[in-house]
């Protein structure tokens, strides 16, 4: 008898713990529930914000890229100018060194001139008056043309190859017409004029010059695969020159 109240009250307490111990282990569950659940919360802000600094660092590399290109093509454009200029200064450099032969080959033809004042009579020397009016004739248009005075520079430079077609300076005379007409924008007569040179004298110091002069002035009248075929033709025909090097510079402004 006393054995049976014994396992009744057991069973009582059993009874009466078995939802004690339910209810603390669900506040257990509840407990680390919460904590995944702040956890989580964390672990999501932490990721909006690594998502916001790629956003960030996205946005300053394409500011960064687009400075890169615009800092680029501003060097480029320097470099491209610079180039030209140079080009520039040799062919200025190339000239003064034909004036300064020019002058001294009228010191020369004076020198002889006043040889032949000394002379006895009947003495002939007018082959000594042909050089010096050849080269005063190329002086006074290469002077129009350092001048501006475009027009008359042409006139000369005509005059001059009429009157001596087959001298060392006859290319000369003909790219400086074709520069007369490039820098008033006649690009018709300029190309005429430097293809001419090509024609006639492609052996000539003036060729390379005038091969790129035909390529620029075909960009400004808006023939860029005319332009494009004649650079090409500069920088394979007269490579490790000037114009070569502008040349390669200009196909990489026209191709931006």
């Amino acid at each position: 008898m006393t054995s049976v109240k014994c396992g009744s009250l057991v069973a009582a307490a059993t009874v009466l713990l078995v939802p004690g111990c339910m209810t603390q282990q669900a506040q257990m569950i509840r407990q680390d529930m919460a904590a995944m659940h702040d956890s989580l919360h964390i672990a999501i802000a932490h990721q909006e914000e690594i998502l916001d600094e790629i956003d960030a660092l996205s946005d300053r590399l394409d500011e960064h890229e687009d400075l890169f290109g615009q800092l680029r093509a501003d060097h480029e454009a320097d470099i491209s100018d610079l180039r030209g200029e140079n080009s520039m200064t040799r062919t200025n450099v190339a000239d003064n060194r034909d004036r300064l032969t020019s002058l001294t080959q009228r010191l020369e033809a004076l020198e002889h001139r006043m040889a032949g004042a000394s002379l006895p009579a009947g003495t002939d020397t007018t082959h000594s008056v042909g050089p010096t009016e050849m080269i005063q004739a190329y002086d006074r248009a290469y002077l129009d043309f350092t001048r501006g005075k475009y027009e008359l520079a042409i006139m000369g430079f005509s005059e001059y190859l009429k009157d001596y077609p087959n001298t060392e300076r006859a290319d000369n005379a003909l790219y400086w017409i074709g520069e007369c007409h490039y820098v008033q924008g006649d690009y018709d007569s300029a190309v005429s004029a430097f293809q001419k040179i090509l024609d006639t004298y492609p052996k000539g110091n003036k060729a390379p010059g005038a091969m790129l002069k035909i390529a620029l002035a075909e960009a400004n009248r808006g023939r860029e695969s005319a332009a494009v075929g004649a650079l090409k033709t500069v920088i394979e025909r007269y490579p490790g020159t000037p114009e070569a090097e502008h040349a390669k510079a200009k196909l990489l402004s026209l191709h931006e």
